[in-house]
Order: C-alpha cells, then sequence, then structure tokens
C-alpha cells in the first residue's frame, strides 16, 4: 500500500460530495486514529475513480474491522466513468477487483457495504463470505406531513402525545448526551468511552456533519435524545438514549419528526441504520421507510480463528 494514499484520500473526500459520512477520512480519522487507517485507490487518466477505506490490521490475529459507530464503509466509485462506457457491469467488476488486490493481508476482514454498493460478487470469488442485512429508509423528507401519513397509526397518536407535553432542546453538549447514555442504559451496556463519544461527536460537529436533539418536559427533564450525522445524500439515525422513567411520553417520535424538519433542504433520505434485532426492526419499519439491503462482507484466513467460528456454529445449529 502506498505511504501516500492518505494524502490522495483526504484531497478525494475534500473535493466529492458523494462519498458517504462514514468513509470520510475526518470520521475514519476519529474512529480508528490518523496512524491505523488506510485505503485503496484505483486510478485512471491519474484520477481517482474508486476507493476503499479500511482499519489497517492489528493484533496477532492481524484483524481488519468497522469502525465502531459507522453503519458502513466500504467501496465508493465515482458514477462518472460509467457515463460513456456500454459495459458498466464489466467496468464494475474490474475496478472492484483492483480494490480487492490493493486491501493488505489479513486473518479476519469485516466490512459492511454502504446500499449504492450493490455488487459483491467479485468479493465472493475472492473468498469473502457474505451477508445480506437491511436499513430502513424514508425516501423523501421534503414533505414532512407526507412522512407522517406514511407513519403507523400507533405512531402518529404518540406524535400527537409527545407534541403536548415535550419541547425540543438543540442547545445539548456532548457531554451531556453521554452521561445520560450512561445513565439510561447503564454502564455494562456502553460499549464505547466518553472520549471516545466525543471525539466522533466533536468532528461531526466541526464538519457541519452532525446533530444533537434534545427532548424535555415543562420541568426540565430529559425524556430522550437523537444524535444523527449526514452527509450529502443521507442521514443517519446514529444513537438514541431514551429515558426508561418516559417510555411512554413517545420522545423517540417526536425527535425523529424534529430532525426530519431541520434536515430539510441538507439531504434527501433518513436512514434508521437498520437493525437484525425484532423489536426495533418493527420500531423502525412503523415509521414508513422502505426496506433497502446492504452487504456484510468477511474473510477469515486465520486458522485459529477459523476453528474458533466452526464451534461457534456447530453449537449455533444445536
Amino acid at each position: 500500500m502506498k505511504k501516500n494514499n492518505q494524502h490522495y484520500y483526504r484531497i478525494l473526500c475534500e473535493e466529492n460530495q458523494s462519498i458517504p459520512v462514514f468513509s470520510k477520512a475526518w470520521w475514519l480519522d476519529s474512529e480508528f486514529g490518523e496512524e491505523n487507517g488506510n485505503v485503496a485507490l484505483v486510478f485512471e487518466d491519474n484520477k481517482i475513480i474508486a476507493s476503499m477505506p479500511f482499519q489497517i490490521p492489528n493484533g496477532i490475529f492481524k484483524k481488519s474491522v468497522m469502525p465502531q459507530f459507522a453503519q458502513t464503509i466500504g467501496p465508493w466509485i465515482d458514477k462518472k466513468i460509467f457515463e460513456n462506457t456500454k459495459y458498466k457491469i464489466s467496468k464494475e467488476f474490474d475496478i472492484l477487483n483492483k480494490l480487492i488486490n490493493n486491501l493488505p493481508k489479513t486473518g479476519y476482514f469485516l466490512q459492511q457495504f454502504h446500499r449504492n454498493i450493490s455488487n459483491h460478487s467479485p468479493f465472493f470469488w475472492k473468498g469473502f463470505s457474505q451477508q445480506t442485512k437491511y436499513s430502513y429508509l424514508i425516501k423523501d423528507i421534503s414533505n414532512i406531513e407526507k412522512v407522517i401519513d406514511s407513519f403507523h397509526s400507533s405512531k402518529k397518536r404518540g406524535l400527537k402525545i409527545a407534541t403536548e407535553i415535550l419541547k425540543l432542546d438543540l442547545n445539548y453538549s456532548g457531554e451531556e448526551f453521554f452521561d445520560d447514555y450512561n445513565s439510561f442504559l447503564g454502564k455494562q451496556n456502553i460499549q464505547y468511552s466518553k472520549e471516545y463519544f466525543i471525539k466522533i461527536y466533536n468532528s461531526s460537529i466541526i464538519n457541519n456533519s452532525g446533530k444533537i436533539f434534545c427532548a424535555k418536559d415543562s420541568n426540565g427533564n430529559v425524556h430522550g435524545s437523537l444524535f444523527i450525522v449526514w452527509d450529502k445524500e443521507s442521514a443517519y439515525h446514529l444513537v438514541t438514549p431514551i429515558n426508561p422513567k418516559f417510555r411512554h411520553s413517545y420522545s423517540l417520535t417526536f425527535l425523529i419528526i424534529e430532525a426530519l424538519k431541520f434536515l430539510q433542504g441538507k439531504v434527501k433520505y433518513y436512514d434508521f441504520e437498520g437493525s437484525m434485532i425484532p423489536n426495533i426492526e418493527k420500531t423502525f419499519r412503523e415509521y414508513g421507510g422502505v426496506p433497502v439491503a446492504y452487504h456484510r462482507i468477511k474473510k477469515v484466513d486465520n486458522l485459529l480463528l477459523k476453528l474458533l467460528f466452526f464451534t461457534r456454529s456447530i453449537f449455533k445449529n444445536d
């Protein structure tokens, strides 16, 4: 891997707004650290036409995995290169193969691709396994009334209740947000440190790509809050700590609508980031979004890890 790939990629991210937020150089710096991430690049006529960022393999198993907060990373391909070719699929295969050939050798590799990458065949042919996952997407947020009309009836009723008792606080800090998250979920369920979260949050604010929304009642009690990030195309429903004392105030529905109002004119889509957990999937589905598929690809080349995964699969089948 060329050492100056990071430099070229930073310039690409500044110049090309079609790169999803989770693949932006500033986001990856916040997640991996500047010294722990790199990127595979494909050039054509001295221009970058494709990229695929990754975590530099580390540890005894040489693992390269997903950023903790990101839903997806994976390949990005400049759509302009397909404008003057009759052989789009062949061209895409060629580009993806070049990206794969520029990836580092790992004992364990895991990524989830953005929904815009529908083709995973070259990865499958190179020994990667694939799993289809789903998110829910509101495809047009330009008309809030139309969005609400697509809600399940229970969400509509909830929104009416929430609107009567809650007010929006847009000055909620990242520190307050994390402290509530820590309090509402309990320390045993927190998967990252306060320092880690604040780093992500501050980076999103500096790059005008993130916002916290907080719902409070007339007594100042926090019912829930929502942290979203966005790129040119989509906003992403990232973290939502809900106060267990006020589960029936429908603060999440209230916050989603307030976020959509804020996002109008900024993005086209609202991505709930998906979940394969039935209860969470049902909640997201009731907001009227449509299911969209994305690929989770994995490759295990370490013999000890292969044995471990095989053993797990046996017990799961039992």
